[in-house]
Order: structure tokens, then C-alpha cells, then sequence
């Protein structure tokens, strides 16, 4: 039998011992499954980590919590949502956008139950800057610096060693333009390049940009000139460089090989080839450095240019007395100045040499010159009206005009004579 007469099964356990047993496994139960129960109603989130979090590294962050289940979805701040990656019910993880722009966000968790749980400011985002390229890396103060790289913040600092460079023209996190202005001049010589995000991190380039002592022009001679001239350029001033060139204006083609003097003047054989009709800024530029206008409208080029002109007339009906006086003018000595610089010997020539205020112009083929007069060109042979001392004088041109580049060559012997 199962039962003996003192009611213990198989002779060893009563039937209240199996009663207490089977209480107990209840109890048990019971409390299992409401411990269950109590731990699957409440879905809390504790930390997240790392915190602050870096983004471009591709570290995912770690949500920790309670009740957390498989299938639950992650926002941060107001970005959708986003799966976690579950690990156990106190650990999900989600990746981070690398665009998540620095601040502090709200992590929300929401389970397929519908349960909610938030942590208010429990993602804190800070970019590092990072550097790709950068040029000019030789240039001068007041001028562009373009940075290009990743995580560049709205409120990105900049320095060249120890000096903050401002303002800034931030175009966006991989992009920024920057001028090079400080409270104080920067002095010549080769910097460090820093770029900072506040609250993050900073990157420098060690012996990244070189500021050169920047040019200036204070004089250009001659400074007015017309198609088909050939000049040389005298350019006058400071901290002009051994290996320039120069340019009319943006866009333009150079002007000629340079002549160095010194750093204070160089000189430029230059042609008039195109047709340029305007005042005209002067540009440099040296090898890796970009270009820069050293002298704004500084040269003028004109289809007609005012210029003097010395011209020999014949001359007749007057007096011996009045033709005396008309050769000692001091037009003759500079006609003798001329010659003498062209080597030509013998200067006797007929006729009465006057200076005129006149025009030069290129022809329209650009093949010859051409010299007006009161709008009237100057031909050999064509009779000209000039007025002296009052009166009007009318002569026959022998020889083409000569044009007189400056007045200074003029001026100088009108006050000290043929010397």
C-alpha cells in the first residue's frame, strides 16, 4: 500500500508534509511571478554613456536602465527614432549621428508595450575640429584664409600662434573662411594654426602659415598712357618683392619681366597691345602667394592722350625783329637736347620749332601714329595756326610732330637752359 495506518506515504512522508511542500512551491511561485510582474511595469533610465559623447569616432552610446526589452526604439533630442541595439534589459546601445551638432539632448526610450521612460539633458554632444588642408600657406595680413576639414562649431575660434584671428565667415562644419585681422598688426614671420570649439576639443597645425611683410605702392610712372606705347613702368615703394609679377586689374595677363632694383623700385618693360580705355588698379603676385592689389587705380590708359608736341614750322611773313625773338625760344634748345640723345650730329634744320598742347592716338589698324591739333591731325606739309605772344601765326609742318612724354624734361630746360 501507498499509505500505512500513522498516513505516511510508502511508509516515510505524511500527507501533511506533502501538503507544507506543495505550499510552498506556491508561495514560491507566486512570488517569482509577481517579482516578474513588478520588474516588467517599470521601464527607468539611469546614465548614458560616454557622456559627453564625441561623434565621428563611431562609438554608439549606451542607454542604462531598467525593464528595457528587446525591440525598443531610442530618440535622442528630436531626431526619429532609431532601434536599440538590445543587450539585456539594463543595456541598449544606438549609434550616434556623426551631424549631431554639439549640445545637450533629451534620451527618450518606447518599448512595443507602449511604455515610455526619458532622462532630461542625458546626452551631452561636443565636437573635436579636425583639420584636412588649408591654404594660402603664405600670404599677408588682411587677407583670406580658407580652413577645410570636419566639426567646425558656429563659434569656432581661430589663432595664428598665440593671436585670434576675427571676423569669422563660417560657411559650415567642413568649411570657413577666415581674415586674417587682429586687434593688433601681425608682425612678419611663420605661425601655428589652432582652430577651437568652445566647450571641445582643438586641433593645431605647427608651422602652418607664413604672413609675409605686405607690399605697397606709392608711385607709378608714367601713370597715363595710350595704345601702341612702349614704356618702362617705374613702380615705387615698399617691401616689393624679388620674384613679383604684376597685373592690371583681376583677370588681366601680366605686364612684362620684372627688373628688380630694390625692394623700394622695380621697372617693367611694358607695351599698350590691348585696347584698354580706363583707369586701371596694379596687382601683384609671387609664386604660392595669391594676388593682390597693391595700388588701386593707379595707371590711366586713354585712346587719345594730351601730350606735348614739339613741331617744326615754315613760317613766313614776319618781320627779321619777331623771327629773331621766335628763335631763341626754348623749344629750339630742347629740339638740340633731343638730338643729342638720338646721336644724330648735325641739328640744323629749317623752320621754327614750337611746342603744342596736343593729342596722340594709335591709328585704328594700330600700324602707325597719329597727332591732332584742335581735332586736326598734324600732317607733314598741312598748314597749322598756333598763336604766339598774342598773335596768331599760321606755318607749314616740315617734319612729323615730336611727342614730348612728360613736361619734365621741358620744365627742366626752361629753368636752366641748354646745359
Amino acid at each position: 500500500m501507498f499509505m500505512d495506518e500513522k498516513g505516511r506515504l510508502w511508509g516515510k512522508i505524511s500527507v501533511l508534509d506533502l501538503l507544507i511542500g506543495a505550499g510552498g512551491i506556491f508561495l514560491l511561485s507566486v512570488l517569482y511571478f509577481g517579482g516578474t510582474i513588478l520588474r516588467s511595469q517599470h521601464l527607468v533610465i539611469y546614465q548614458v554613456l560616454p557622456n559627453p559623447v564625441i561623434p565621428g569616432d563611431g562609438t554608439p552610446i549606451s542607454v542604462i536602465g531598467t525593464g528595457l526589452l528587446n525591440g525598443c526604439k531610442v530618440r535622442l533630442g528630436f531626431l526619429p527614432e532609431e532601434p536599440g541595439q538590445f543587450v539585456n534589459e539594463a543595456l541598449t546601445r544606438v549609434a550616434v549621428p556623426e551631424d549631431l551638432a554639439p549640445g545637450s539632448y533629451t534620451v527618450q526610450v518606447r518599448d512595443n508595450r507602449g511604455r515610455f521612460a526619458q532622462l532630461t539633458d542625458g546626452l551631452r554632444v561636443r565636437w573635436n575640429p579636425h583639420i584636412e588642408r588649408f591654404g594660402p600657406q603664405r600670404t599677408y595680413q588682411s587677407e583670406w584664409l580658407e580652413i577645410y576639414g570636419h566639426y567646425f562649431d558656429t563659434q569656432i575660434l581661430v589663432r595664428l600662434g598665440n593671436i585670434p584671428l576675427h571676423p569669422l565667415d563660417w560657411k559650415n562644419k567642413q568649411h570657413m573662411l577666415v581674415k586674417i585681422e587682429a586687434d593688433k598688426p601681425i608682425p612678419p614671420g611663420v605661425y601655428d594654426l589652432t582652430v577651437s570649439n568652445p566647450g571641445g576639443g582643438s586641433e593645431t597645425v605647427q608651422h602652418a602659415i607664413e604672413i609675409l611683410p605686405r607690399p605697397k605702392v606709392t608711385r607709378v610712372y608714367p601713370d597715363v598712357m595710350t595704345y601702341g606705347e612702349e614704356v618702362i613702368l617705374t613702380i615705387e615703394g615698399d617691401n616689393l618683392p624679388r620674384d613679383a609679377v604684376f597685373y592690371f586689374n583681376e583677370g588681366s595677363s601680366r605686364l612684362g619681366d620684372v627688373i628688380w632694383i630694390s625692394p623700394h623700385e622695380v621697372k617693367i618693360p611694358f607695351k599698350v597691345t590691348s585696347r584698354l580705355n580706363d583707369w586701371y588698379s596694379l596687382g601683384l603676385e609671387t609664386p604660392s602667394v595669391p594676388r593682390v592689389v597693391v595700388s588701386p587705380r593707379v595707371v590711366c590708359i586713354l585712346e587719345n592722350m594730351p601730350m606735348a608736341l614739339l613741331v617744326n614750322l615754315e613760317v613766313n611773313g614776319v618781320s627779321p625783329e619777331t623771327m629773331q625773338i621766335l628763335q631763341q625760344m626754348p623749344e629750339f634748345r630742347l629740339f638740340k637736347q633731343i638730338k643729342k640723345g638720338e646721336s644724330q650730329g648735325n641739328v640744323s634744320l629749317p623752320g621754327l620749332w614750337f611746342a603744342l598742347l596736343g593729342q596722340y592716338k594709335l591709328s585704328p589698324d594700330g600700324t602707325f601714329q597719329m597727332f591732332l591739333y584742335h581735332g586736326k591731325l598734324l600732317s607733314v606739309g598741312e598748314e597749322v595756326s598756333i598763336s604766339v605772344f598774342g598773335h596768331t601765326l599760321t606755318g607749314r609742318l616740315l617734319r612729323p610732330p615730336i611727342p614730348i612724354r612728360t613736361d619734365d624734361e621741358w620744365r627742366k630746360l626752361v629753368t636752366h637752359g641748354d646745359s
